[in-house]
Parts: C-alpha cells; sequence; structure tokens
C-alpha cells in the first residue's frame, strides 16, 4: 500500500515533466511509499521504444502513448526490476484528487 498526502500530490502535479508536446491524458506516475531515489534506478537504463520514463523528486512519470502495442512500464515489470510494491495512477487522476 502506498499512502500520500496532499502536499505530495501537488508536487507531483508540479513536477510533472511532460508538458506541451505529449498527451496529458497518456502520462502516469508510479509511486512507492519510500524515497523515489532510493530505488536502484539505474536498472531503468534501457530501450523502451516510443514509451519514456523520467524520474521526479517524489515520482517516477511515464509517457505511455496510444501507439504503443505493448506496454512494456508497467506497475508489475517495475515492481520486478526493483523488488519493492510499486502503484501507478494517470496524472489526470492525481489531479482530481487535489480538487476533493
Amino acid at each position: 500500500m502506498v499512502i500520500k498526502n496532499k502536499n505530495d500530490f501537488e508536487k507531483i502535479v508540479q513536477e510533472n515533466p511532460f508538458r506541451e508536446d505529449y498527451l496529458h491524458d497518456r502520462v502516469h506516475v508510479i509511486l512507492y511509499q519510500g524515497f523515489i531515489q532510493s530505488l536502484p534506478l539505474e536498472k531503468l537504463k534501457a530501450d523502451y521504444g516510443e514509451e519514456e520514463i523520467c524520474v521526479g523528486d517524489h515520482c517516477l512519470y511515464l509517457y505511455l502513448p496510444r501507439t504503443a502495442k505493448r506496454k512494456k512500464l508497467n506497475t508489475n515489470y517495475l515492481e520486478k526490476l526493483f523488488g519493492v510494491d510499486l502503484t501507478m495512477r494517470k496524472l489526470n487522476v492525481v489531479e482530481k484528487l487535489l480538487t476533493k
């Protein structure tokens, strides 16, 4: 289980590296209960094709384009890669949570 507070969500939305050139509804965040930088992030150095991943201060940001037929960057893959529990949410869901 991953628990974040409103302040965490605000920072996640503000730090989104995928801006105007990206389809907003294809941006996802990967949340981890601990510090994201404590994960073995060097394991992310691979070619994910059209899929993109950026390391933020509070989460991992994923861009998963509609044309990606088989998404490699998903929660199961990343949990196995890091050996920890993670959760993925669309960025627009995180934004909606801030309005509640």
